[in-house]
C-alpha cells in the first residue's frame, strides 16, 4: 500500500499486475524441477502408490469440495440468509 500511495497508483492494479510475473516464475520453477528430476531420477523422492477405490476417491473429493462450493454459492449471492422465503 505504501508503494501504491507513493507512486499514486491503485493498490488493486499493483496486485493484479503482480500475477503474471508470479505465474511465469512458477512455470520456470516447475520446469526446472521436472527437467532436473528427468535428467537425474535419484533427486526425486521415492514413494509407493496406495490402492484407492473409485468410491473412496469420489467421496473424498466431495467431502473436500463441499465447503468450497458452499462458500462460492454464498459469495455469488445465490443464497442470501436475509432474504428468507421471499419467492
Amino acid at each position: 500500500m505504501l508503494l501504491g500511495s507513493l507512486a499514486e497508483v491503485s493498490v488493486g492494479r499493483l496486485l493484479i499486475n503482480a500475477i503474471l510475473p508470479g505465474y511465469i516464475l512458477l512455470a520456470m520453477y516447475i520446469s526446472f524441477v521436472i527437467i532436473r528430476c528427468w535428467i537425474n531420477p535419484s533427486l526425486a523422492p521415492k514413494y509407493e502408490f496406495a490402492g484407492v477405490s473409485l468410491k473412496e476417491k469420489i467421496l473424498s473429493g466431495l467431502r473436500d469440495l463441499l465447503p468450497l462450493g458452499i462458500v462460492i454459492f454464498v459469495a455469488l449471492g445465490l443464497d442470501d440468509p436475509r432474504r428468507g422465503d421471499s419467492y
